[in-house]
């Protein structure tokens, strides 16, 4: 499977997923590439320019007041927060409404094309000690593009965890092993934790110009897992006029 979006690009290629997969691709890789690095994890998958990511395409996202929340709350205020929420009522509820106007101001300043030197005064008040990553983030000049003779240059190749990716793009990102019940981890779409949501959406934000999402019917042998694996619930999530389902390719299929 395969949808595309964007991002600033530091890799030809990066591949994201969990270790059992990465070890094996890795190895496999190595036989015809030379510039190959493997990323270790970092302690956490998201930041504040994720949650304004969130927020921006839908006000009331729940997973984006949840992200902005933990990154900006201290740890006691953020327990606090999480031991009064539940799942019936919308996040933001239990934010404070000084937070949530502010967060209204800053949004509707990052919807625009370009600020102003007084709007740019006023969203680095908002921000505070933010305002220099996400103002980079979102109103970085776009990098030129220049192009490079295929055969003429070995691309890059970057592997990571998803809890590393985070700063991470490239051109081309493969995000492996998407099968139910691994990625996310639950097998049931309300089942799923912000976390594993938080992963996935770093991940698919690390692309510049193509994504393949890859799930596997099999991980070593059908024999060991006669009914196969199913897709991730994630995938189901995506709308249908952004993938292409190139449906599954054997090994054999691969090496011709």
């Amino acid at each position: 499977l395969q949808a595309r979006t964007s991002a600033v690009a530091s890799a030809t290629v990066l591949i994201i997923g969990q270790r059992q997969y990465l070890n094996p691709i890795t190895k496999k890789l190595s036989e015809s590439f030379s510039s190959i690095i493997s990323r270790e994890s970092k302690d956490q998958g998201y930041s504040i320019v994720n949650a304004y990511e969130l927020l921006l395409e839908d006000i009331d996202s729940n997973l984006g007041w949840r992200i902005l929340a933990e990154c900006l709350l201290s740890y006691d205020n953020f327990s606090k927060v999480l031991l009064e929420s539940n799942n019936t009522e919308p996040f933001k509820n239990f934010i404070s409404q000084d937070m949530i106007e502010a967060t209204l101001q800053i949004v509707t300043l990052l919807s625009k094309d370009d600020l102003n030197e007084e709007e740019l005064n006023e969203i680095k008040t908002l921000l505070n000690d933010n305002a220099d990553n996400v103002i980079n983030y979102f109103f970085s000049p776009e990098e030129i593009e220049v192009d490079v003779d295929d055969e003429q240059k070995e691309p890059s190749i970057l592997l990571s965890s998803f809890e590393g990716c985070k700063g991470l793009s490239a051109g081309h990102v493969f995000i492996v092993g998407l099968n139910k019940g691994q990625m996310p981890r639950a097998k049931k779409i309300n089942n799923i934790d912000d976390y594993d949501s938080s992963k996935f959406l770093v991940a698919m934000t690390r692309t510049r110009k193509q994504l393949y999402l890859l799930t596997n019917k099999w991980y070593y042998s059908p024999k060991e897992n006669p009914s196969g694996y199913k897709k991730s619930v994630f995938i189901s999530m995506i709308g249908e006029d952004f993938v292409e389902d190139m449906g599954y390719l054997k090994s054999s299929d691969l090496d011709k």
